[in-house]
């Protein structure tokens, strides 16, 4: 029996507009990869990791916006221990609390760090109580980590020596501490402002021989290498900075040098974002930079900036390292 015509041309369509479904689904792009989340963390806690804008639970700091690939699978995570929100240095194998009620936070495995391959006890532990470790780029941008060459320069400090100007044109007298007299010498160019002039060149001429007993200062006489300022009477108060060069070698910034009291630390930026800590002796130190002695190379990076926390996580790693299974509290 012939099938109507309506019924035909109705199979016809609905067979055409399969037809099509399948060729559009055939020249689809791939599905887009997942899109990156905001994330919001902070600076000083890094564990605190939120997906809206707020303040730290711990310290209340706000924090920081960073921005992570989404996963493209969960991966398991293992709880080797728990932290003392406070003190890094100071593990329990079990939940607890601290005395201010704050919950320990947890330790995963794949937060401790680990000796660079072929590194020894020697590096590991060349600062007790420390240790070195990696962090990731965005960790370092995060924390906002600085660092600078340690390069061979002179160590430059400059004395400033109350003054006035002196009965003789062109003389300047100013005193100088019983700690800065023996620095002084005659010959050293100096600079002198005079109140609503500008800086004078001068060189000291003379110190005295003799300590003060009542004001425990030595007297200094120096000099003006220009003429002195217009219309200045004898007696009117300057102001001297004599400039001192106190050693020449292997120099860092003086915000480089951390002191634990015991010792003193700066941390070397290594490739791959690797930091580890060094022991160093210092020798001068002058106004923007101190002498290192022993301990650091010329050319080699430290850091500069988030020092606090960059040995707050050292401090961390070495206590992680040093962990021996029982609860600490």
């Amino acid at each position: 029996m012939k099938k109507p015509p309506l019924i035909l041309a109705l199979g016809l369509i609905l067979a055409a507009g399969a037809a099509t479904l399948a060729w559009r689904a055939h020249r689809a792009p791939a599905a887009a990869a997942p899109a990156a989340r905001l994330q919001y963390q902070c600076p000083m806690h890094p564990q605190i990791v939120r997906d809206e804008p707020g303040d730290c639970p711990i310290c209340h700091m706000h924090l920081q916006l960073i921005e992570k690939e989404a996963p493209t699978a969960p991966t398991a995570r293992t709880i080797v221990k728990y932290r003392n929100p406070m003190d890094p240095s100071v593990f329990s194998d079990k939940p607890m609390k601290d005395p201010m009620g704050m919950d320990y936070v947890p330790v995963y495995s794949d937060e401790l760090g680990s000796a660079p391959a072929g590194a020894g006890p020697a590096s590991v532990d060349a600062v007790p109580g420390h240790a070195g470790f990696t962090l990731s780029q965005e960790r370092r941008q995060l924390i906002g980590v600085r660092s600078e060459p340690a390069q061979v320069r002179a160590v430059v400090r400059t004395l400033r020596l109350p003054g006035r100007v002196g009965e003789d044109v062109g003389t300047v007298l100013a005193q100088a501490l019983e700690m800065d007299g023996p620095a002084l010498k005659p010959g050293l160019q100096a600079q002198v402002w005079v109140s609503g002039e500008g800086a004078r060149r001068a060189r000291v001429v003379s110190v005295d021989r003799s300590l003060d007993s009542f004001s425990r200062t030595f007297g200094v006489r120096l000099t003006l290498l220009e003429a002195p300022p217009a219309g200045v009477r004898p007696g009117v108060y300057c102001d001297v900075r004599v400039q001192l060069t106190l050693a020449q070698g292997i120099t860092v910034p003086k915000e480089a040098v951390l002191d634990t009291g015991d010792r003193q630390v700066v941390f070397v930026q290594l490739d791959g974002g690797r930091f580890e800590p060094r022991e160093v002796e210092t020798g001068h130190e002058g106004d923007e930079y101190v002498e290192i002695r022993k301990g650091v190379a010329a050319g080699e990076q430290v850091v500069t900036s988030a020092n606090f926390l960059i040995d707050s996580e050292s401090r961390f790693q070495a206590a992680a390292r040093d962990f021996g299974g029982g609860g600490h509290d």
